[in-house]
């Protein structure tokens, strides 16, 4: 069987039953059917759409005439229960791996599968990856998020950014980074160490970090070192002439992100920057002391939380943000540009050498060569490590491509892929949209020709229709779809402009999905399915998880007298339900509905502790729009608020009568 087992358990042997080790081996992608349909979600995205439509009659007349025909389909859809695509005992076991105390879930780090083990175990394994992390008593989030405010209204104050980069940048609120771990499952021999990474959503260096990327990545790009990925590594690979006494090398950087120390790396990037000033000045009015500011604000605290605890790191930029992938990069390129010079000048320069974040491939003509250059880089920077994997029999993995050396005087290159990897894809009874399986699988055939040589070609296809088969899928269809792909090789694709195009996201359900495509396509909006929690999402919990209402969206909190409030807030909920309770302590009763009605109230007691968040939501125009919608349902429902109004966003009256079939509990 091309397709192994999805599950690695490193628990006591009773830990699973059969039964739960068939859920698991349904691999970390497989999607459950929802129980009920998403209505509010669907009404959301669609209303979000047909609220910008209004700008002529007619568009309003198609924007009303969209809301009746979506409402009309999702009217048969209330409380209806949808179709399992599990079988009773599958979803038992599921239940009970969701609410075992004794057992962790966690995904490969490479791979698509599941390790199981015991929760002692996996919180060893995490804190032998905490290294020099210290632990503090003061979060630092509200400190941090008060100095990128004043920095930033600073930039917009002096016109050197627009509205839409302030408030993508601007953090009105933020949580602290939160630590996980994944399973190095590839590496048996070390005891399946854990890999340890940091979310850094919605932190208080998350904006900036983005908008720091998009500036700073053209200029990185243009370095003759950096490879953009494998298939840019096979094309320039394919140019070498190779000569018989050569052998070719894979360095690789030692705990990368953990040892770049921050300001040596900082003035590295300055200065690559400033020798590129005359490009980055057309991306920005940011100025070169603008630039560092920021990215000295980005990263000067490297902390975050797990287990109930923070954490700090001295000297190292914040782990798992998106700008350390782009600073690391730059140190780089400055300390191996000063590592080749040397090396040019003592004649042990490799013949060719590139690399992807922290993987680098060479090409020497004698041992003696590898060893020599491997000092050379190791003396830039005593923090950072290269370590040196030389080629077995004319072979040598780099990133996902094996590169043969048969010593014809090129390369040849075939897929590469790890002992961990299982082979297990998205199952054809997976809750998502059925083109969802094709376009996988014409990913791998676009990997395949890109990658592979073509006496390997063939071989990668026979392996990629193997495979999808043995999950499940259709083989006549896989040959089919792999045939037609091929024959097209080459040719290019006739470029469609979508810039206008409207767009509507809304949650897969099967049959439900289709119809509604069919009436928004009518009126020229494409839709894009998205897909429920998957099992890696329902079962991989282990990460620190943050106190309730720590995110923006919709929230809901009710009175003593049974009166109910729903607002939407940019901020932590949490942080707005605390503004609510000041302002009903200091008597500011105009500030909100909440306070309004606590003025009138006998009871004056809302009660903030039971708060609940109706959903989560970062765009601004999706939480207006929820949080109207919200009102009205509530009230139909019987339900009297203290909101001052139904919404300012949304006015039509098209939803209201599926929202009266829909009580509280039927989304």
């Amino acid at each position: 069987s091309l397709v192994k087992s999805a599950v690695l358990v490193l628990a006591s042997d009773d830990a699973l039953t059969e039964g739960q080790k068939e859920v698991l081996n349904l691999g970390p992608k497989f999607v459950p059917a929802l129980k009920t349909a998403p209505i509010m979600d669907i009404i959301t995205s669609v209303e979000s759409v047909a609220s910008r439509m209004n700008s002529s009659i007619a568009e309003v007349s198609t924007a009303e005439k969209l809301r009746h025909d979506v409402s009309n389909v999702l009217m048969k859809y209330v409380k209806k229960k949808l179709p399992s695509n599990l079988t009773p005992q599958q979803n038992k076991s599921l239940k009970e791996l969701q609410h075992n105390p004794d057992i962790k879930v966690i995904p490969f780090d490479k791979g698509t599968g599941f390790a199981v083990l015991n929760s002692e175990d996996m919180f060893s394994k995490i804190n032998e990856q905490l290294g020099e992390a210290k632990e503090i008593n003061r979060d630092p989030t509200q400190k941090l998020v008060k100095k990128f405010q004043v920095e930033i209204s600073r930039l917009k104050k002096e016109e050197k950014i627009d509205k839409r980069t302030f408030y993508s940048m601007y953090p009105s609120d933020a949580v602290p980074p939160r630590l996980y771990g994944l399973i190095k499952a590839h590496k048996a021999s070390k005891n399946y160490p854990m890999r340890s990474v940091v979310s850094t959503i919605g932190t208080p260096f998350y904006g900036t970090s983005s908008f720091l990327v998009q500036l700073i990545q053209p200029t990185l790009n243009k370095d003759s070192i950096r490879v953009k990925n494998s298939s840019s590594f096979v094309e320039e690979a394919k140019s070498w002439t190779i000569t018989p006494s050569e052998i070719q090398v894979s360095f690789d950087v030692v705990a990368l992100y953990p040892s770049v120390p921050i300001k040596a790396a900082i003035d590295a990037m300055m200065e690559i920057l400033r020798r590129d000033e005359s490009d980055v000045s057309t991306r920005t009015k940011l100025s070169m002391s603008d630039i560092q500011k920021l990215l000295e604000l980005s990263l000067s605290t490297c902390y975050f939380v797990w287990d109930n605890k923070l954490y700090q790191i001295e000297d190292s930029g914040p782990i798992g943000l998106s700008l350390m992938v782009v600073v690391a990069e730059g140190y780089l390129q400055y300390l191996e540009a000063k590592a080749i010079q040397i090396a040019i000048n003592t004649n042990v320069a490799p013949k060719s050498y590139l690399r992807y974040v922290d993987d680098s491939h060479a090409r020497f003509d004698g041992d003696k060569q590898v060893t020599d250059f491997l000092g050379i880089l190791n003396s830039q920077d005593q923090k950072i490590k290269y370590t040196v994997e030389y080629e077995k029999d004319g072979q040598l993995p780099f990133l996902d491509v094996n590169v043969i050396n048969k010593g014809v005087g090129s390369y040849e290159f075939e897929v590469y892929r790890k002992d961990a990897i299982t082979n297990v894809q998205i199952k054809p009874n997976s809750s998502v949209n059925p083109d969802m399986y094709k376009g996988v699988f014409k990913g791998f055939l676009a990997r395949a020709v890109r990658i592979s040589s073509p006496q390997y070609l063939q071989k990668e296809v026979e392996f990629l229709i193997n495979v999808f088969a043995e999950n499940g899928h259709d083989e006549v269809l896989l040959r089919k779809i792999s045939k037609e792909y091929l024959s097209r090789r080459g040719q290019s694709n006739p470029q469609r402009d979508e810039s206008s195009t409207k767009i509507v996201k809304i949650p897969f359900v099967p049959v439900l999905g289709p119809k509604l495509r069919a009436i928004l396509k009518r009126r020229g909006i494409k839709t894009v399915f998205t897909a429920a929690p998957s099992l890696k999402d329902m079962l991989c919990r282990h990460k620190t998880a943050l106190p309730p209402n720590s995110f923006p969206g919709i929230y809901s909190v009710k009175c003593e007298c049974g009166v109910q409030y729903i607002g939407e807030s940019k901020k932590r909920i949490s942080t707005r339900l605390q503004e609510h309770e000041k302002d009903i302590f200091h008597g500011r009763w105009k500030n909100s509905g909440i306070a309004e009605h606590a003025s009138k109230c006998a009871d004056k007691r809302f009660i903030f502790e039971e708060a609940k968040t109706i959903a989560y939501e970062s765009n601004w125009q999706r939480r207006k729009v929820r949080e109207a919608l919200e009102i009205r349902r509530s009230n139909r429902d019987g339900v009297i608020t203290a909101n001052r109004d139904e919404g300012t966003i949304c006015r039509t009256t098209a939803w209201n009568v599926l929202l009266g079939r829909m009580t509280s509990d039927s989304v």
